[in-house]
């Protein structure tokens, strides 16, 4: 897997480009499909986000699924670089992956639509949204919309619960159904660009449970537009998204494509400590997972030297030294990591995910699994492995406690004896 699209895309698909004539008080509210939808109203002028501006090599791809055409989704297009100001390109028409559907549900896997997206990702494109006819699902929530990938810019949105409105005869039926999609797409593109859901009341970054929440008058509120707008504004850096997609690569258990990527975006600066570690811890974990160990373990080890705060680096040696059969040397590892992970969902998950898979320790992973949870942090598979162990009737012990015990009544039975 080379990771290139089969079809060049400006020749399959339609390349749509507007100029923007947009009044700084309407950012996301514009751009109606039809006249029987009226404008909506906006924040006073006093607090109005500034209209979006992308540069031009900023351009989202489209891709139709299921049972839609190129021609079905060019209102969408049309919409949204009026709303961005981006360059939309659509895409000939994919087929949503069997594979991702759950029977148990009667939906898909939103996870699985994103990871048939990464693979076929077109090399130019800067952000991706597929649009399917099919009824989706995550790990959490039975009912989403859409779905989001900030890490790989990648999105996936349903028409499922807009179906019959979007084939009705009735014109206003259609434009509200077209609109309400739009400004979903719209929610949907924000997070690939690393915004969260929204707390603002009538925000449309809040998160959507219902299609009634999105009205006429939903739009951003000045702070997520405000923040949109920096980021839609921000050149793009060539570096940066080779490594996102290469760490999307690793993920995936694409090693060597994940490699050969790392190794063609070397750091910026090689004097920055931070960048030279983070680069080394990259390419260092690339190499674990071809089992080139001491060729990977070097690189980590250079990169806690010149970067002793990098959590990263300290986590991977840990698994270095688990997998070598040196637990203490593990642990101590792990401990150095967390020490200087400010963050702590990251750490209490690393560690109970580290403490279950590598040290076969459950234990030890139940308690950190708790702090994880305590932290506000959530991964289905921990919900999986350890959720059934975390019961007050369940006794568990973590290995320190454990080798206590053990020592304990091995002194007993000495004196026994």
């Amino acid at each position: 897997m080379d990771g290139s699209f089969d079809q060049p895309p400006y020749e399959a698909g339609t390349r749509y480009r507007m100029l923007l004539g947009l009044s700084s008080g309407l950012v996301l509210a514009l751009a109606i499909i039809a006249p029987a939808v009226r404008a909506p109203s906006t924040a006073d002028s006093l607090h109005a986000p500034p209209a979006f501006d992308a540069p031009e090599d900023k351009v989202v791809y489209l891709i139709p699924m299921g049972h839609l055409e190129e021609h079905d989704l060019e209102f969408l297009a049309t919409g949204l670089e009026a709303r961005l100001g981006v360059g939309v390109a659509l895409l000939p028409p994919q087929a949503t992956p069997a594979w991702a559907f759950q029977p148990d549900r009667g939906q898909y896997a939103a996870s699985g639509i994103i990871d048939v997206l990464f693979v076929n990702y077109p090399p130019d494109a800067w952000r991706v949204l597929a649009v399917t006819t099919a009824d989706i699902t995550t790990d959490d929530v039975d009912m989403v919309y859409g779905y989001a990938s900030s890490k790989d810019h990648l999105a996936v949105l349903s028409t499922a619960r807009f179906r019959n409105d979007l084939a009705s005869d009735a014109p206003h039926r259609r434009a509200r159904a077209q609109d309400q999609l739009i400004r979903a797409a719209v929610h949907e593109l924000a997070h690939t660009c690393d915004l969260p859901h929204c707390d603002h009341r009538g925000c449309l970054m809040a998160a959507i449970t219902d299609r009634d929440q999105i009205t006429s008058a939903t739009a951003l509120c000045p702070t997520c537009a405000q923040t949109l707008a920096s980021r839609l504004a921000a050149p793009r850096d060539p570096a940066a998204d080779g490594t996102d997609r290469a760490d999307g690569l690793l993920a995936r258990g694409y090693n060597l494509d994940a490699l050969d990527l790392y190794l063609l975006h070397p750091p910026a600066d090689t004097a920055a400590p931070r960048q030279l570690a983070a680069w080394d811890n990259r390419v260092g974990a690339a190499l674990l997972s071809l089992e080139l160990v001491a060729e990977g373990e070097r690189l980590l080890r250079r990169a806690v030297a010149v970067d002793p705060a990098f959590a990263p680096a300290h986590y991977n040696l840990a698994l270095v030294e688990a997998y070598a059969g040196n637990t203490d040397l593990a642990v101590d590892s792990l401990r150095t990591g967390a020490a200087v992970d400010p963050d702590p969902i990251n750490r209490h998950g690393f560690a109970a995910r580290f403490f279950l898979d590598a040290l076969a320790d459950p234990g030890s992973a139940l308690i950190a699994y708790r702090a994880f949870q305590d932290a506000g942090g959530a991964d289905p598979y921990l919900d999986q492995r350890l959720g059934p162990l975390d019961r007050p009737d369940i006794f568990v012990f973590s290995t320190d406690e454990a080798e206590v015990i053990k020592g304990r009544a091995r002194k007993r039975r000495k004196k026994d004896l």
